[in-house]
């Protein structure tokens, strides 16, 4: 009697496959804005990576805490506060990378609206 039970479960299995679930829909990001943060993420690298990239040794957790560059989610740890302080810090350093930050900051700003 169980072996007819399991038999005909089996069956009622094979005989209609389950469906696969849908594919994970992730929020589409425009080609410009990969770019835009393609440009931050390697003038981040340069200037502040010593601290805030994980697979450094000289880095540090407090600055990982704030943001770290290895991770895939770096560019939402970024908010209004670390926008500023951020470009208070490239300030000194070439126009062309604080250029780069702002698109970045302009950019995911508008994202987020």
């Amino acid at each position: 009697m169980i072996g007819a039970v399991l038999i005909a479960a089996c069956s009622r299995e094979h005989a209609a496959p389950i469906p696969a679930p849908p594919p994970v829909q992730r929020p589409r990001v425009a080609a410009a804005v990969v770019d835009v943060r393609t440009a931050a993420h390697e003038v981040l690298a340069r200037r502040c990576g010593e601290c805030h990239e994980r697979h450094r040794a000289t880095a540090q957790p407090k600055a990982l805490a704030v943001f770290d560059l290895d991770a895939a989610d770096w560019p939402a740890r970024f908010d209004e506060r670390k926008f500023t302080a951020a470009m208070r810090r490239l300030a000194s350093g070439p126009a062309d990378d604080a250029s780069k930050f702002v698109a970045f900051r302009d950019a995911e700003l508008a994202a987020r609206r």
